[in-house]
């Protein structure tokens, strides 16, 4: 419903080969708040969506950040990949990259990669992570398929932490390879945990109609 997003925007198509698509239903995982329908990608290699927010997201908005996201990659394939990026101005801040083939790898700003060793499989995956931006240097942890996160204690140790991530987030991007599409659900930026996969968008008011007799 385009809560958070620039105003006026939508997700941009980078040539007539990409396939963007709204899917009836969504990805479900655990008790992650789930509505409506899901987004899917597809292309040949390297394609991607993107989409701004409605203002840039630093630590002048909050010294921590979380996010999640439910992703599904299409097959074990090679070439066969689903990705998240936070991006600055078209730079990769923080990114989260899933080859069907390989494993989970993990990057962004001046933070040198970290392969996971975690295999993203073909079934949807919960990505959650929070990034503290308090600090001199960023720092950036992930959650993959967290068993239970109703708190922060109870999530446990990260799947993966990072430093030097970036420290500003103007857009989200969304990517995908492979002729199979990659599908994504429940895109969510906050302020705490609960943000990131509880709480749903403001519903907006009805109009109200006044009747003078």
């Amino acid at each position: 419903n385009g809560y958070g997003w620039a105003k006026g925007s939508s997700w941009t198509r980078e040539n007539s080969k990409d396939i963007l698509a709204i899917a009836t239903g969504s990805l479900t995982y655990g008790n992650v708040v789930t509505t409506s329908n899901r987004f899917e990608l597809a292309g040949s290699l390297g394609r991607y969506s993107n989409r701004s927010f409605a203002a840039s997201i630093d630590a002048a908005v909050s010294d921590v950040v979380w996010g999640g996201i439910l992703m599904k990659t299409p097959s074990t394939k090679t070439d066969r990949t689903a990705r998240f990026k936070l991006n600055n101005s078209g730079t990769a801040q923080f990114y989260v990259f899933a080859d069907g083939s390989a494993s989970i790898v993990v990057g962004g700003g001046s933070a040198t990669q970290i392969d996971t060793g975690i295999a993203p499989g073909t079934g949807t995956r919960f990505y959650l992570y929070k990034i503290d931006l308090g600090g001199t240097d960023p720092v950036a942890q992930l959650w993959i398929s967290p068993s239970n996160f109703s708190s922060e204690a109870a999530l446990g140790t990260p799947s993966v932490t990072i430093t030097n991530v970036g420290a500003v987030f103007s857009s989200f991007s969304l990517g995908a390879s492979g002729s199979q599409a990659a599908q994504y659900d429940e895109i969510r930026i906050g302020t705490t945990l609960e943000d990131a996969w509880l709480t749903l968008p403001p519903v907006p008011p009805l109009a109200t109609v006044l009747v003078v007799r």
